[in-house]
């Protein structure tokens, strides 16, 4: 890469808190509309990226600095923000927020004053202090490559695994899988166990709630968007949190709040059904291209474009938007003998009986495969649909199947399918199938490792690697 800074590096970029708090495909976007009041001509998004432009110009609009907050993760990874102050700003009662807020920070440059998405001059004018500060730097992808798959590890002993429990506790040690317990780490490649303390960010269940508290925490450094600690990506690009029907995203090390889950109505999570059923998360996973992700809860699947946050361009301005994915897709299976819900109908989350197997694939031509044992319904846009056939089905990002076969679909993990046949286990890949030997226990379910393509196999007295 050049050492000089390319048009790129240098370019400027605008975040509205308000747009990327928007979890709805339909909620206002006050970005777009001011960048071309400017004469701004919006372009193409750029690749999925975790680092921000050099330079940031945060422009507070209506939830002022409250909704800052939930993407401070954004914003503490620029050089420099210039702050755009509109009615919330020093003058109103908030202004302890604000200083609050700014020390959070601590890489304003300077605070200006405006008076909101209509004064078009005042965004004007911050733009042209953000480029005058000259700040510029490279900016990666958030894609990553998988490492090489580890060869299957010993049955280990443990009582009853949850898959939300072992997702949570799911990291990597010097390059090994592995998990944290109470007596430190269980090293999944030989069973070996290692004394000492997990991490904070290991452990799973404790709850966070607003409003913002900066501090030490017993598990997470800042209490934000409510809900329970779901786990992290194992590349450690992103976190989440969340809740019966959303999950937030965090960013940053440690990880600060970055933007909500894209939670489009009937393309979302189901909330309580049966008037007493809550859908509670099990866990989240990041594809490697960071261009797609799944979201697995107790009664349904979401499928996504991956981040949630994406820059698009306009001109030599560079807008945070948010990523409403029109393709995004939700997955149910149904049991026929549920007196409740009609699985046919999108609108109806009493027909989500539970969530099917659902493993990311790895590419867009390859994008989720899902596993047809039960009944099961897509939802994409507001239409549902069963989808046909047994065995397992192979999608690609536009939904349209290409490939599948008679096996019972275990699981997916950095690009792999794991197959159950017969009691044997196969990994498929798009260069063909390999043979992993036979099962030898019955299996619950599974739960991806992420960052190399193996699975951590579920029964219900043990775990195992393969």
């Amino acid at each position: 890469m050049s050492p000089h800074p390319t048009h790129d590096d240098a370019a400027v970029g605008v975040v509205f808190p308000d747009d990327l708090a928007g979890r709805f495909a339909w909620s206002d976007r006050l970005g777009p509309g001011c960048l071309a009041a400017l004469g701004c001509v919006p372009g193409a998004l750029e690749p999925p990226r975790l680092t921000p432009p050099a330079t940031l110009v945060l422009a507070l609009g209506a939830t002022g600095v409250m909704g800052a907050w939930g993407c401070v993760g954004l914003l503490r990874a620029a050089e420099a923000v210039v702050v755009l102050v509109g009615p919330e700003g020093p003058s109103a009662p908030h202004a302890d927020g604000l200083d609050a807020l700014l020390a959070a920070l601590g890489t304003v440059i300077a605070v200006r004053r405006w008076e909101g998405p209509s004064d078009a001059e005042g965004l004007r004018a911050a733009l042209h202090a953000a480029r005058a500060l000259g700040r510029s730097r490279p900016r990666g992808t958030a894609a990553r490559r998988p490492g090489p798959a580890w060869a299957p590890g010993p049955w280990i002993p443990w009582s009853a695994p949850e898959p939300a429990d072992v997702a949570g506790r799911l990291g990597h040690r010097g390059g090994r899988p592995g998990l944290w317990t109470s007596d430190g780490w269980l090293d999944l490649v030989d069973g070996s166990r290692h004394p000492g303390a997990r991490p904070a960010l290991a452990r799973r269940g404790s709850v966070v709630a607003a409003p913002w508290v900066w501090g030490p925490e017993p598990d997470l450094p800042v209490r934000g968007p409510w809900g329970a600690w779901i786990g992290r990506d194992p590349f450690e690009r992103v976190a989440w949190t969340g809740g019966r029907c959303h999950y937030d995203w965090w960013i940053g090390d440690p990880p600060r709040p970055w933007a909500p889950s894209e939670h489009a109505w009937p393309v979302g999570h189901g909330r309580k059904l049966w008037g007493f059923e809550s859908n509670d998360p099990v866990r989240v996973e990041l594809a490697c291209a960071a261009d797609a992700a799944l979201s697995h809860y107790a009664h349904d699947v979401l499928l996504t474009g991956g981040l949630p946050q994406r820059w698009q361009r306009f001109g030599a301005v560079r807008l945070a938007v948010r990523f409403a994915d029109p393709l995004r897709a939700v997955l149910y299976a149904h049991d026929p003998d549920e007196m409740f819900g009609d699985p046919a109908d999108a609108m109806d989350e009493d027909g989500r009986t539970c969530a099917p197997v659902v493993a990311l694939g790895p590419d867009a031509a390859h994008r989720y495969a899902v596993d047809l044992s039960r009944e099961t319904w897509r939802v994409v846009g507001e239409v549902a649909e069963r989808l046909p056939g047994r065995g397992w089905a192979l999608f690609d990002a536009q939904h349209r199947p290409v490939g599948g076969g008679p096996e019972r679909l275990v699981g997916g993990s950095a690009g792999a399918l794991f197959l159950a046949h017969s009691g044997a286990l196969s990994r498929w890949t798009p260069d063909g199938v390999v043979a992993l030997g036979p099962c030898a226990r019955p299996l619950l379910s599974a739960v991806p490792v992420g960052a190399t393509p193996n699975l951590v196999l579920l029964s219900a007295d043990g775990l195992r690697l393969v």
